[in-house]
C-alpha cells in the first residue's frame, strides 16, 4: 500500500515537471535559432573575406603596355633596368688626357745619364790621328784646288785640271753621257766645261776618308753658269777616288750625276 502510494506521487511529481521541461527546452531552442544564423553568416563572411584575399594575394598578368601608353614611372623603370651599351669603338678610344696626368708627366724625374769618361789616347795613337789628319787635309786641298781652276776662267784651266789627274785616271761628267779614260779625253772634256760664262760652284760639301795609300771623298756640289738672260743651276752629287803616286795625291776615278729628281732651275742673270 505505502509503495503503491509512492508510485503514484512520483508519477504526479513527474507529470507537473514535465510542461516546465518542455518550456525551459522551447527557449532554448528559439535562442540557438537566433544565435546560429548569425554566427553562420559571420563564418561565411570570414570565409569569403579569407577566398577574397587569396585571390587578391595571386598577382593577375598584365598586359604589355605600348610605349605611347607607359607612364613615366614605366618608362624610368624602363631606363633603369636596362643597361648602357658601350660602342664597340669605346675600346679603342685613347683615354682622355687630364691636366693631373700631364702635371705628373711632366714632374715625372727624368733618368740620369751617366757620362762614360773617354779613355785617353796613348802617344801612338795621338800620333797616328794626328798624321791621319794631315793626309785628310792634303786630299781636301787637293778638292779646293780643282774648284778654283775649274772656275778660274784661264786659258790653261784645263791643262792643270788634268794634271790633277792620275794618268789612267776615270771620268765620269754630270750632264755627260761619255766616260773619259785618257789625260786627253780629260782635257777636252774641261777645255769645254770651264768655259761656261760665269761658271761657279756653290754648296759644296765633301766627306774624305783615308785609307793608306787611298782616299775616298763622296759629297754634294752645285753648278751654276749664265745662259743667255737666265741663270742656269745644275745640282749634283760626286764620289773621287784618290791614290797617292810619288807621295803626292792625285785623282784616280771621278763621277759627278746630276741630284735624281732635281731640274735644272733657271734665274735671273
Amino acid at each position: 500500500m505505502n509503495n503503491r502510494n509512492s508510485t503514484l506521487i512520483g508519477l504526479l511529481l513527474l507529470t507537473a515537471a514535465i510542461p516546465g521541461c518542455l518550456s525551459t527546452a522551447n527557449k532554448n531552442s528559439s535562442y540557438l535559432n537566433m544565435v546560429q544564423p548569425e554566427h553562420g553568416a559571420q563564418h561565411a563572411k570570414g570565409h569569403e573575406s579569407t577566398t577574397q584575399g587569396e585571390h587578391q594575394a595571386e598577382p593577375k598578368p598584365t598586359e604589355p603596355k605600348s610605349h605611347d601608353e607607359a607612364t613615366p614611372t614605366d618608362q624610368a623603370i624602363e631606363v633603369v633596368a636596362k643597361p648602357e651599351q658601350e660602342s664597340p669603338m669605346a675600346e679603342h678610344q685613347a683615354p682622355e688626357k687630364t691636366a693631373e696626368t700631364t702635371e705628373s708627366k711632366a714632374e715625372a724625374p727624368k733618368p740620369e745619364v751617366k757620362k762614360i769618361p773617354s779613355k785617353p789616347l796613348t802617344p801612338t795613337e795621338k800620333a797616328k790621328a794626328a798624321k791621319l789628319k794631315v793626309e785628310q787635309d792634303a786630299v781636301e786641298a787637293i778638292a779646293t784646288k780643282w774648284m778654283a781652276l775649274v772656275t778660274s776662267g784661264r786659258p790653261t784651266a784645263s791643262e792643270e785640271i788634268t794634271n790633277l789627274y792620275t794618268k789612267d785616271a776615270t771620268l765620269i761628267g754630270a750632264d755627260s753621257p761619255q766616260v773619259r779614260n785618257s789625260p786627253e779625253e780629260i782635257r777636252r772634256y774641261f777645255k769645254s766645261f770651264t768655259q761656261l760664262p760665269n761658271l761657279a760652284i756653290t754648296g759644296y760639301s765633301g766627306s774624305v776618308r783615308v785609307y793608306g795609300d787611298t782616299a775616298v771623298e763622296t759629297g754634294y756640289y752645285t753648278f751654276a753658269y749664265d745662259k743667255g738672260e737666265k741663270r742656269e743651276t745644275v745640282p749634283a752629287r760626286f764620289s773621287i777616288h784618290y791614290r797617292r803616286v810619288n807621295g803626292e795625291w792625285k785623282i784616280d776615278d771621278h763621277h759627278s750625276s746630276r741630284l735624281p729628281g732635281a731640274a735644272s732651275k733657271q734665274g735671273e742673270a
